[in-house]
């Protein structure tokens, strides 16, 4: 009977060691849950929070504008617009506009009218005429027509807004076309100024083997080259090479210029092949020179008489930019 008593009390003693092991696993498991529900809850707080304070961070400009911290103010020297609180370099100064007119820039921080020369005209936007001639007045792009300016020594500004050489320059002009009246003969047959155009100039001698001949009075008319950038023309003169056997007659040359033929003057040639010359002066513009025309003739002839020749014919027009 004693053993009984016991037997159940340890049964009993184990049946309540196993209950309350059972109770501490279960509060193990439930305590682990909530745990994990509170990390997972702080998390999303944490994200939610970082997330409302991206938003409410400002822009770097903005907040370079509202601060004054890591920007430039309008008027300043920059670079790059990330330099500036506006954003905007212009010019090379910050500025409230992201871009000015020409000749416009931004050095008190708005877009205002400049003056100034040369490169500096250019940076503005100055297109006008060469660089060492530009200018922004006031605002205005232009060029200079007259004085030295940013071109080298012995240069100017000429009126087209380009540096050229100051004091008379010389330019050769040749035939290019045939003009009317053509009365003298090509040897061997074909245009007349290709005949004589020979680019050649004296004291060379010229080709002889092609020529214009002609034994009566009479003339023959060309046109010429001319070239740009002309101010002023003062002398036009004819150098040709020719021949006259004998008398009587003579060669005589005048030129188309200024809207006119002017007053023809006779060649010296001799009966050996030579270069002369002829020259007429005056003042003549770029227009007058554009529309200059040569004329040759024969004259004094009574009837016929022995053949005069030309093998070569160019002009020296002596001008200014």
């Amino acid at each position: 009977m004693f053993n009984l008593y016991f037997l159940n009390l340890r049964e009993r003693i184990s049946s309540s060691q196993s209950s309350q092991n059972n109770k501490k696993g279960f509060t193990l498991i439930k305590m682990l849950i909530v745990i994990a529900i509170i990390a997972i809850l702080a998390a999303i707080v944490i994200i939610a929070i970082n997330l409302v304070k991206q938003m409410q961070k400002p822009s770097p400009i903005s907040m370079r504008q509202s601060t004054g911290e890591g920007g430039k103010a309008n008027g300043q020297i920059c670079s790059i617009g990330s330099e500036c609180n506006s954003g905007n370099c212009v010019t090379g100064y910050c500025c409230s506009s992201p871009s000015c007119n020409t000749c416009y820039s931004c050095p008190t921080g708005s877009c205002a009218a400049q003056t100034c020369d040369g490169a500096a005209a250019t940076l503005l936007g100055c297109t006008q005429g060469s660089e060492a001639c530009r200018y922004c007045n006031a605002g205005t792009c232009g060029y200079y027509t007259s004085g030295q300016h940013g071109c080298p020594a012995g240069q100017t500004c000429n009126s087209s807004g380009q540096c050229a050489a100051t004091g008379p320059l010389i330019a050769y002009l040749d035939p290019n076309g045939d003009g009317t009246p053509l009365q003298w003969t090509p040897v061997p047959s074909g245009t007349h100024y290709t005949t004589i155009d020979d680019g050649v100039r004296q004291p060379d001698t010229p080709d002889i083997t092609d020529y214009i001949t002609l034994n009566v009075n009479g003339v023959d008319t060309y046109n010429m080259s001319s070239i740009p950038s002309i101010s002023s023309v003062s002398s036009i003169t004819i150098w040709a090479y020719g021949l006259v056997p004998g008398a009587p007659g003579f060669i005589y040359g005048n030129i188309y210029i200024g809207g006119a033929w002017q007053s023809a003057q006779s060649f010296n040639f001799s009966t050996s092949g030579s270069w002369q010359s002829i020259t007429f002066t005056g003042t003549w513009t770029q227009a007058d020179l554009d529309a200059l025309q040569v004329q040759i003739g024969c004259g004094g002839i009574i009837g016929s008489g022995p053949a005069r020749y030309i093998y070569s014919l160019y002009v020296v027009a002596i001008y200014t930019q």
